[in-house]
């Protein structure tokens, strides 16, 4: 390679090494300083929480409020993640790789402006009082666990949809015994659905089932008590 480029052409004294040198070089730029950083392109459309989901990710990111509803185009990389809406960019955050997780700006929030759509604290709420009082104490301590208020709706939204499934008289059981716990979440209402830990008669701290045996560690009680109380609750 060195020789080719080295070689006379037939028609002058110049080689192509001559002809890089004085023709070519002095355009060339420095090469980057860091390796290019491939980006991906993803369509979603801005959520009632003023979020958007990337599902390669399985999170979500902010939004400005005004956007909701509206279709964006989501470019990222693997260290960010940007919104664009009609070519301009609306959103910029650091991207998280926690599934589950929410990256907010609170400037982006609704309640941050006073501004509310039909999903509300009120919304919810109303919903939950007409399903019981457990519900409505454990919908307004969802919602109360967060800076944010927007970032509990779809927990909420997944809670009250039980009543339909499991009916309101064991969402409503459900949510009086998760209320012993001190973190309110969707998952432990569907946990305690799922397993039929809502058919239980509260009694102080301990649960004791209406029907059938349970397993269920029973603080400060020996096993042997254990074995009791369950052999009479299945009386």
């Amino acid at each position: 390679m060195v020789l080719y480029n080295d070689y006379l052409f037939s028609h002058g004294g110049a080689t192509r090494r001559s002809q890089f040198i004085d023709l070519e070089k002095k355009y060339l730029g420095p090469l980057p300083t860091s390796t290019y950083n491939l980006r991906y392109f993803r369509r979603a459309k801005v959520q009632k929480i003023s979020h958007i989901y990337l599902s390669v990710d399985r999170n979500y990111y902010s939004v400005p409020h005004r956007y909701i509803g509206h279709h964006v185009e989501v470019q990222y990389n693997k260290e960010t993640v940007e919104v664009f809406y009609n070519f301009q960019r609306i959103a910029k955050h650091q991207r998280s790789f926690r599934p589950g997780s929410y990256t907010t700006l609170g400037d982006h929030m609704p309640s941050s402006h006073k501004v509310y759509n039909d999903w509300n604290p009120l919304y919810f709420e109303q919903r939950a009082s007409a399903i019981g009082a457990s519900t409505l104490e454990y919908i307004r301590r969802l919602i109360a666990q967060y800076n944010y208020p927007e970032l509990a709706y779809k927990q909420a939204q997944g809670i009250l949809s039980y009543a339909k499934a499991y009916g309101a008289t064991r969402l409503n059981n459900a949510c009086k015994r998760a209320l012993l716990h001190h973190w309110a979440s969707y998952q432990t209402i569907s946990n305690i659905l799922k397993n039929g830990l809502d058919n239980c008669i509260f009694r102080g701290c301990w649960f004791f089932p209406t029907f059938g045996v349970m397993k269920e560690n029973i603080p400060h009680v020996s096993s042997t008590d254990q074995t009791q109380l369950s052999r009479t609750s299945a009386a």
